[in-house]
């Protein structure tokens, strides 16, 4: 893959962000490589997978739409205080990143939206 893959990332024909493909944008026939750029969004945090080399959460959007989180960049929200004390059924509002760690994708909010 090369340094422009680093710059895109990877959704399916209904806007969810893949978390791995295994190819590069060249090769994605089929995969809608997006420009990395940030994002306004609503989402709530509905699980937590293990892949192949990482464990990620899964957040859905209103509309419908999947990204997953790298647990490191949980925990930095964790650790910023960005969740708040005694929150239950986590819904976040703000501007979001897609990153890339390896050859997975993931989400990371960039900047909480205060409610």
């Amino acid at each position: 893959m090369g340094k422009k893959s680093h710059q895109l990332t990877p959704f399916d024909s209904k806007g969810n962000m893949l978390d791995y493909t295994g190819m590069g944008p060249e090769e994605g026939d089929g995969i809608d490589w997006r420009p990395r750029e940030p994002f306004q969004e609503t989402m709530t945090l509905t699980g937590m997978t293990r892949g192949r080399s990482s464990v990620k959460l899964d957040w859905l959007t209103a509309d419908g739409r999947h990204y997953s989180m790298f647990a490191s960049d949980f925990m930095d929200l964790v650790l910023r205080g960005d969740l708040g004390a005694g929150t239950a059924g986590l819904t976040l509002s703000g501007i979001w990143l897609t990153c890339k760690r390896g050859s997975d994708y993931g989400v990371m909010l960039a900047i909480k939206e205060e409610s």
